[in-house]
């Protein structure tokens, strides 16, 4: 064997031993998780849009998404060093998947979050490729480390948009807004459960520690 080939083939034997060493490494981080946010009351919402003609009329298009959307939420925290939470809620697109996800009829929601002073505290985007390929409803996820554990009252406002041409570089599109008043609860803490065992007892506590008598399984 020429020492070319040998070279070569322990360069190759290298490159496969560092990127199974780089797979291991990403697959060795855990998945990003956030706490959650609890949906308290929600407000039944449907997505129009306004289309306004060059005589002065305008015309309010038939629903293109539906959902009960959430006017009032509360940050569930799984311990005190909990700050991002995760809210999620379902919308349902009233319009042919290949149609909202075409360049030139796409639709999208814009979702902003406002103070009642007038100031934007978060954004949320929903694009067209957001959007469930199969037809059914289509789960939301809004994350935010700023928002959902302060509590107040604040307003959303939802904005639709669909587009009606393109050019690749700008889009024409129709838009239509709606403004829910939003009420963000102070944080709850998750209840600590612990499994304990008393003889060949073995029962779950919501609390800390176990009572007296019993220990902790693990």
């Amino acid at each position: 064997m020429s020492r070319d080939v040998l070279i070569s083939r322990r360069s190759h034997v290298l490159g496969c031993v560092i990127v199974a060493i780089a797979v291991l490494a990403c697959s060795a981080v855990p998945a990003l998780a956030f706490d959650q946010v609890e949906v308290l009351q929600t407000v039944p919402a449907q997505g129009t849009v306004e289309i306004k003609y060059s005589n002065g009329r305008t015309e309010v298009s038939a629903p293109l998404w539906s959902g009960n959307i959430p006017s009032r939420v509360r940050a569930v925290a799984v311990s005190s060093y909990s700050s991002c939470y995760e809210l999620k809620f379902p919308i349902q697109a009233l319009r042919p998947y290949a149609e909202i996800i075409n360049a030139r009829s796409s639709l999208d929601i814009d979702l902003e979050l406002w103070t009642t002073n007038g100031e934007k505290i978060e954004t949320e985007y929903v694009y067209s490729g957001t959007w469930n390929p199969l037809g059914g409803q289509t789960m939301l996820s809004w994350t935010s480390c700023s928002a959902w554990d302060k509590p107040g009252s604040y307003n959303l406002i939802v904005k639709t948009k669909q587009t009606l041409s393109t050019t690749g570089l700008l889009s024409s599109y129709v838009s239509g807004t709606q403004v829910i008043p939003f009420v963000v609860d102070p944080p709850a803490t998750k209840a600590s459960t612990v499994e304990c065992k008393k003889g060949k007892q073995i029962k779950s506590f919501k609390r800390a520690k176990c009572p007296a008598g019993w220990k902790a399984t693990s």
